[in-house]
């Protein structure tokens, strides 16, 4: 007759909710990179929406639209704040993937841990210095917009925060020896 498991679970238990840790984390870094993907393609979209604006103001109407400018680089300045996240995400961030393999393939992992540790790390420097910067920044307005010159760094922040969580699941995956989740 097999012997029960020991009264708290034992080391059996905690082996066996690393498998289920690990699809939570998975699962909701998925939920939330669907979810910075579709607010960047909203932002590229109104980003485009309002240099066509601008176009057919200017050229078309003669009419000046001052904001345009302003709200373009401020819209396009969030989609690539946004966007690090996601390539760090999808593994097409950094490219010592193709090199450190091939040459020396028994380092790979070590490296591979060295760059995430090194991304979490600059990412809380970040972090850090862009909500220094923010309220160094927010009683300084643009002057054809209604909004702090604070928005630009909490951009910063944001995504710098999004790198730190990628970058802790990229180091999961590396020193537990989970498998890689597919590239799309």
């Amino acid at each position: 007759m097999p012997r029960p498991p020991p009264i708290g679970g034992g080391r059996g238990a905690r082996a066996a909710s690393r498998p289920r840790r690990n699809r939570v984390m998975r699962t909701l870094n998925a939920m939330l990179e669907h979810a910075i993907a579709a607010v960047a393609a909203a932002l590229l979209a109104g980003f485009t929406v309002i240099i066509l604006i601008d176009v057919v103001c200017r050229y078309l109407l003669h009419i000046a639209v001052p904001w345009a400018a302003e709200l373009t680089v401020l819209l396009f300045q969030w989609t690539i704040f946004l966007g690090s996240p996601l390539a760090l995400r999808r593994g097409v961030h950094f490219g010592l993937g193709l090199v450190v393999p091939k040459y020396w393939p028994r380092s790979d992992r070590w490296v591979r841990g060295f760059v995430g540790a090194v991304v979490v790390g600059a990412s809380g420097l970040l972090f850090v210095l862009a909500i220094e910067m923010s309220q160094r920044t927010w009683h300084s307005a643009y002057p054809t917009l209604p909004l702090s010159h604070g928005v630009v760094n909490i951009g910063i922040a944001i995504a710098a925060f999004l790198m730190i969580l990628f970058g802790l699941e990229q180091l999961y995956r590396v020193f537990e020896r989970l498998p890689e989740e597919p590239k799309k």
